[in-house]
């Protein structure tokens, strides 16, 4: 199942797997997920946001980061429904307990921003962005005791600051990501270094838009 908002080339990558792509729009697929309406369904369900072991298998992330930088002061990971998010910062927060967590997130869908000010799950407002890969309108009530245990600080960064980053991954790192591979970049040059240290950013996605991808490129700066 995917969201009606998915570009076409992310859509071919996954059809490029064998797998038949079911669009619904956002209200649908939350429906799908929260009443449980995939019991109906004679299909596997992994649940891409709470399910333990699919939090276990990004916590290996947090393992190898530690594994390769042991002097690590800061990771900035993006947030969508907070999976990836939990399971880099458990690890990392159990090897090395100092270390700074930023939660990162488009500002136009900041719905773990939202949750943390209003000290439990909030639903948002869901617009478009081009970090959709990690935007989600609500932090489910399993996932927010652990993200408010891990997190120490959200940053939001602007559509801009998001192009910008794509941009500078693209050129100066030789990387071509998407919105959501990009936002742990664009929010970690906001800080000084002498501020967060020993740095890490998860750059997570690289299936981006042709046509975005195109306007990225041709930014000045």
């Amino acid at each position: 199942m995917v969201p009606s908002t998915l570009h076409e080339t992310k859509r071919r990558m996954l059809a490029s797997y064998g797998v038949e792509l079911v669009e619904v729009d956002m209200e649908g697929l939350m429906a799908y997920m929260f009443e449980e309406r995939w019991r109906e369904e004679p299909f596997s369900y992994l649940n891409p946001w709470g399910e333990p072991l699919m939090i276990a298998g990004h916590a290996t992330m947090g393992i190898e980061i530690f594994e390769d930088l042991p002097e690590i002061d800061s990771v900035f990971v993006p947030v969508g429904g907070g999976a990836l998010l939990s399971g880099v910062a458990a690890a990392l927060k159990a090897l090395k307990p100092s270390v700074k967590v930023y939660a990162v997130q488009a500002a136009v869908n900041s719905a773990l921003s939202a949750a943390f000010d209003a000290g439990g799950p909030v639903w948002i407002e869901w617009g478009d962005t081009v970090v959709e890969g990690a935007s989600t309108p609500v932090i489910t009530d399993e996932m927010y005791p652990m993200l408010r245990s891990l997190v120490d600080e959200v940053i939001l960064v602007s559509e801009d600051q998001v192009k910008d980053a794509m941009r500078r991954l693209a050129l100066r790192n030789k990387l071509v990501t998407e919105g959501a591979g990009a936002v742990a970049v664009a929010a970690a040059i906001t800080i000084p270094v002498e501020q967060r240290g020993a740095t890490v950013c998860v750059v997570s996605g690289g299936s981006v838009d042709e046509t975005l991808l195109r306007e990225v490129l041709g930014r000045s700066g």
